[in-house]
């Protein structure tokens, strides 16, 4: 009786130590690479293709917040219309402008890696998979943008990037020179990933700015750690009069 019942015993942790390794086996699969950003303002017109080019990306593993800032039109409902699990809705505050959002947005990611998107845009199918593994091959960077196309409203393409103008990575004097001389660099945030310690590092956006905060967040990052260029259109940008940038102007 006695061997029976250790017999039983050792079967019984046996069991119990494969299921813990099951349990933490799924975590870790589950846990995000990469988080997608995507604060939301009266964007009803193409909400719905932008958060469709993310859920449809060939790499599954990430996680996407979105916050409305406040809309009166029909953006709030469109969210709500998608089950899907990778989304995290945030509660509304009050208004926090683009890159109060944004900010917020950034706080609740769980990822090391960041993509941020805007309302009007879409992603390339690969555009998280091209990025994940451009980190993985330059540690040293701090953020990346890719190249784009920019599209109308009706989706016809009317500008294409051009490709291999620049080194894949720019050492932060080569960076800092363009974004004196040229501007800022990555011509939309929907093009950028950045390191999620890089932003809590500069204490992220600063929201005093209606514009250019971007531009500014940017250049201080790149100041201390070299920026990726992405020599891939993996963003079409989208240009019509109602996009949040000009809401802004």
């Amino acid at each position: 009786p006695e061997e029976a019942l250790l017999a039983v015993k050792n079967i019984f942790l046996s069991l119990t130590k494969s299921l813990i390794h099951q349990q933490e086996g799924s975590k870790f699969m589950a846990k995000s690479l990469i988080s997608v950003i995507l604060p939301v303002y009266r964007g009803e017109d193409y909400l719905s293709e932008a958060i469709e080019s993310v859920l449809t990306q060939s790499l599954q593993n990430f996680e996407f917040l979105i916050c409305d800032d406040g809309s009166t039109d029909s953006s709030l409902s469109i969210i709500r219309s998608y089950s899907d699990s990778r989304i995290r809705l945030l509660p509304q505050g009050p208004h926090l402008g683009l890159f109060g959002n944004l900010n917020r947005l950034a706080k609740e990611t769980k990822a090391p890696l960041i993509h941020l998107f805007c309302q009007d845009d879409v992603m390339e199918k690969k555009c998280l998979q091209e990025e994940l593994c451009f980190f993985e091959q330059h540690p040293e960077i701090g953020m990346s943008y890719c190249k784009s196309h920019q599209i109308h409203g009706d989706d016809t393409v009317i500008l294409q990037d051009i490709i291999h103008d620049l080194p894949e990575v720019m050492l932060p004097q080569l960076s800092m020179q363009h974004f004196f001389y040229h501007g800022c660099i990555p011509s939309n945030v929907s093009t950028v990933c950045v390191r999620k310690c890089s932003l809590e590092e500069e204490s992220n956006f600063n929201d005093d700015f209606k514009v250019s905060g971007d531009y500014d967040l940017w250049s201080r990052i790149c100041s201390k750690r070299p920026l990726g260029v992405i020599h891939q259109n993996l963003v079409r940008l989208r240009t019509h009069p109602a996009r949040l940038s000009a809401q802004l102007e």
